[in-house]
Formats: C-alpha cells, structure tokens, sequence
C-alpha cells in the first residue's frame, strides 16, 4: 500500500453527515489502538506534531470504547491516552488536555 491509499483509507470527507460515518474512515486504524502501548505513543505523537506546529494548548478527543476490542478496559485505555499526553506536554513545553466521547450504537 503506497501513501495515497493510506491516506484515501484514514481521510475524512467534507461531505460527511454524521458521527458514525465519519468514525468509519478509522476501520483501518483501530486494530492497531488495542495495546496501551500503542495507545500512549498515539496520544504522545499527537501532541509532539501540535508542538512542532508552535501550537501551545491542543484538545485530544478520543472515544475509549473504540480500543477495548481485546483486553483493555476502558480505565486502561484512558490511563495509556494521558500518559503519553502528561510525557508529551514535559518534552514540548504544551499543554493537552483529553476528552473521552461515547460513540452511540443502534
């Protein structure tokens, strides 16, 4: 797969209408959000790039339910999310705050 299909899989679209579409384009992504390793370091490189962009304040919103699908609980998830925030905000000098959102199912 070059860039330009990982990129096609993992964007979002101007058209979209709802939440639930707009979660899809993170099919791809989410099996690899299952470990709090992968978690923290997900969480850290975001901020890392706000940083690297002069941004000083950054609001991270997450859905924690997404990455239970093997063995973490949703307190894990949370937990690996704000370590890699609180690690990123002493290396870059920002601040960064997170937000757990529920997705609705039907």
């Amino acid at each position: 797969m070059d860039d330009n299909e990982l990129k096609t899989l993992v964007t979002v679209l101007a058209d979209i209408t709802s939440l639930n579409d707009c979660l899809k384009t993170f099919d791809f992504i989410r099996p690899m959000l299952q470990t709090k390793e992968a978690l923290e370091l997900v969480a850290y490189d975001v901020v890392r790039q706000s940083a690297q962009e002069n941004v000083i304040y950054t609001e991270i919103r997450f859905a924690p339910e997404l990455s239970t699908d093997k063995e973490l609980s949703i307190a894990e998830v949370i937990k690996a999310v704000c370590c890699g925030l609180k690690r990123a905000e002493k290396e870059f000098d920002i601040i960064a705050k997170a937000y757990s959102m529920w997705v609705a199912t039907k």
